[in-house]
């Protein structure tokens, strides 16, 4: 690299100091934009499942499902979703085996975009992009993925705010109960839920009990009782619910 020149002006230095200081602008965009675009392809480690499912509506007989649930204020919906996959080229040899591969890591997992957590899919197929490509896959950037569109039909758990659900009590604290919905997902009622419905909490039995003229009833360990749901939460894909207004199942 050549010597900067010693006669150099005040406004040439200044011009030069501007041109080194865009030059890095730049770079630093281009990074930024070379790693956003990895991300929304997949890692190099493998083939992905991009967080892309969107849902495509219900033929008549899966209208006729939902029209139930709904009228039974069920959580459990069929519908039919669309995903993305992003394989590697070696994949290709069998696509079906790979995109279902894919497809299962997403079980029992929330995703927004089919609405819910995934429980169990059947009837998968490839479809096309709307531009008569049919089942073609795409390749995106500089990377080796290609890119398919499958639809599937997909069990989901969509519980809704207001919502009756029924649960197994699997703790008792004084500040609150933990139940499980579906033998799987995790629930609570708050004990300020609890006292507002006429219970209080039992210190030496570390239960909630309920007098009344009529009857006495207690909340302890492996009792069914439902709850009207309140709040619904979200982590890492791991779904919690929070009830109020709790009724013991009678056995």
């Amino acid at each position: 690299m050549g010597k900067r020149n010693k006669d150099e002006t005040e406004e040439e230095k200044q011009a030069r100091k501007r041109a080194k200081k865009e030059a890095k602008k730049e770079a630093k965009k281009q990074k930024k934009e070379s790693k956003r675009q990895r991300r929304s392809t997949g890692s190099a480690g493998g083939d992905k499942t991009e967080t892309v499912a969107t849902d495509v509506g219900h033929s008549p007989a899966q209208k006729g499902i939902n029209e139930e649930t709904s009228q039974q204020q069920s959580p459990y919906v069929k519908r039919k979703v669309q995903i993305s996959v992003a394989l590697y080229p070696g994949a290709l040899s069998n696509k079906t085996s790979f995109i279902k591969k894919q497809i299962r890591s997403l079980l029992l997992k929330y995703s927004e975009g089919v609405g819910g957590v995934l429980l169990a899919f059947d009837n998968l197929k490839l479809v096309g992009d709307g531009k008569g490509k049919g089942s073609l896959g795409k390749i995106r950037y500089e990377l080796p993925h290609i890119h398919y569109i499958v639809e599937i039909d997909a069990l989901v758990f969509c519980p809704k705010e207001g919502m009756q659900l029924t649960g197994k009590v699997n703790e008792c604290f004084p500040s609150h109960v933990g139940l499980l919905i579906g033998s799987f997902f995790n629930a609570m009622v708050p004990s300020d839920h609890l006292r507002a419905s006429g219970y209080v909490f039992d210190q030496d039995l570390q239960q909630w009990l309920l007098d009344t003229e009529e009857d006495s009833k207690v909340i302890g360990v492996n009792d069914l009782i439902t709850m009207k749901v309140e709040k619904l939460r979200e982590c890492a894909g791991i779904i919690s619910l929070e009830g109020s207004h709790p009724s013991l199942v009678k056995a």
